[in-house]
């Protein structure tokens, strides 16, 4: 198969393989990931099942038959416990009723063994494309003042829809640069309150001063909110234009605005005379129609944060709750959550990635609430009984906040920061890679902070001890590559600071 003639033009989805022969569940594995794609393996509907609840994927290819539970039973139970994946199905049983049966259950697509790689590549490419029109449509019609969507994978994040707004810029006025700004206070005159700024153009990106014009004109214009159409004769006669600016064709629309009293933000393309093409008030028009559709997806970014900002706060009293309970850890959830998102940048994780530890590390002992005081802040070694109530807290730390939607993508690591990478932790018992990645970064950190803080149970140890338990913890307890990020981390910047 050519590999780089069905290579998709978007970036790659989370995939799902599900197939009870091992040999084409690699070859499919093998071959997707080579397309760029993100793909995990699983050996029958059963285990699928269980990694969809774990770590949400996009797309799930699938046998049709298998032990233990099929491919139709797979997207059945799926569809009940609300798990968003698309579904392909490949079968060498293939009839005309299998398939109907298929569609009818919500399948996207239907491939008969034996099949061409290069056709499963295209229906994953064609299910991925499909996937990202359909959300996008459903975030755009949704409106500003209706409820705040549930978090979800990336295609469903309002700024994926900013990107496609930017996207549509670029192929309907081919400019030579274009920012984006979105603005978090007070406008004036000098672009002030320009929290964040996305640029496109490489001229535009190495000219400091030609942004901070156009964020200035930005922030005015959405404070009137109103679109501005700037000609050439007007760029190169006003005074204060950045000489780099002079002569240029400049349109710029807001993004939003201050009507409901919360910030706005505006886009602006630039041409340069007389290589580019002359803009037109139709053009500014069809600018101002587009900027208005961003703006939607802005507010819904803004609703976002504001109820995880909420439910934060809510649930942050719990965690000073906790704290309050045993004077040891006050701090502890804090220090975890600061150290997680160190390591999560190490070890290259988008932003979002990095939030979601954040969220995790504050709330991973959560559930302590429920652990009675005497077992919680008792010195020394806890008996059986007292242990496995100690070890309920994970789980209940996921029931607490399993309502919280805004919290979803913590959940899994936050319920399984006390598994072991040899599988003997809890509350499920999973090894290596089946243990949802950020948990293993946590379980990594707050050992660290554990051994380096006071407890009731021993007094707190050096971070040359800890680096030590940590390197021969490596592989048995905890992710040997995690483990290893933070020690060099803790090594090339030094421990934390108290």
């Amino acid at each position: 198969m050519d590999q780089a003639a069905t290579q998709p033009d978007r970036q790659g989805g989370r995939l799902l393989v599900v197939d009870d022969e091992p040999e084409l569940a690699a070859v499919l594995c093998e071959t997707l990931a080579g397309l760029g794609h993100a793909v995990r393996r699983a050996g029958d509907g059963a285990e699928a099942l269980r990694i969809l609840a774990q770590e949400p994927a996009q797309v799930v290819i699938s046998d049709l038959r298998m032990p233990r539970m099929g491919g139709m039973e797979l997207l059945e139970a799926a569809s009940g416990r609300g798990l968003d994946a698309d579904f392909i199905f490949l079968t060498g049983y293939g009839t005309v009723e299998n398939a109907v049966e298929c569609m009818r259950l919500g399948a996207a697509d239907y491939l008969l063994k034996p099949f061409k790689l290069d056709a499963l590549a295209r229906a994953v490419d064609k299910v991925l494309g499909e996937r990202e029109v359909r959300l996008e449509r459903r975030r755009a019609v949704m409106p500003a003042s209706g409820p705040a969507p549930r978090p979800a994978g990336p295609a469903e994040d309002p700024q994926v829809l900013l990107r496609s707004f930017l996207v549509q810029v670029r192929e309907l006025f081919t400019p030579q640069g274009m920012a984006l700004f979105i603005y978090n206070g007070a406008h004036n005159g000098a672009g002030n309150g320009a929290g964040r700024r996305t640029v496109h153009g490489k001229a535009l990106a190495a000219d400091p001063a030609a942004q901070d014009w156009l964020a200035a004109l930005g922030a005015r214009l959405a404070a009137e909110g109103r679109p501005k159409l700037l000609e050439p004769r007007l760029t190169a006669a006003a005074r204060g234009v950045p000489e780099s600016l002079r002569g240029t064709w400049i349109m710029a629309a807001p993004v939003g605005n201050d009507a409901g009293g919360g910030p706005g933000g505006a886009l602006t393309a630039l041409v340069r005379a007389p290589s580019g093409p002359a803009w037109t008030g139709q053009d500014l028009r069809m600018l101002a129609a587009l900027a208005g559709h961003a703006a939607q997806s802005l507010e819904g970014l803004r609703a976002c944060r504001r109820l995880r900002d909420l439910n934060m706060e809510v649930v942050l009293s719990h965690v000073r709750a906790v704290e309050a309970k045993d004077t040891y850890t006050c701090g502890h959830s804090e220090r975890v959550a600061q150290y997680a998102v160190r390591l999560g940048r190490r070890l290259g994780l988008a932003e979002a990635d990095q939030e979601t530890l954040r969220a995790a590390g504050y709330l991973h002992d959560v559930g302590k609430i429920g652990v009675p005081d005497k077992v919680l802040a008792k010195p020394g070694r806890l008996t059986e009984v007292e242990m496995g109530i100690m070890r309920r807290h994970p789980a209940l730390g996921r029931e607490i906040l399993g309502r919280v939607t805004t919290l979803a993508p913590a959940l899994p690591a936050i319920e399984h920061h006390h598994e072991r990478w040899d599988g003997r932790g809890y509350p499920a018992g999973l090894a290596q890679e089946d243990i949802p990645y950020l948990a293993r970064i946590v379980s990594v950190v707050d050992a660290y902070e554990a051994i380096t803080s006071e407890r009731a149970y021993q007094p707190a140890r050096s971070d040359a001890d800890a680096r030590r338990i940590l390197a021969r913890g490596a592989g048995s307890q905890w992710d040997p590559e995690v483990t290893a990020a933070w020690l060099a981390l803790l090594e090339a910047q030094g421990p934390p600071a108290p």
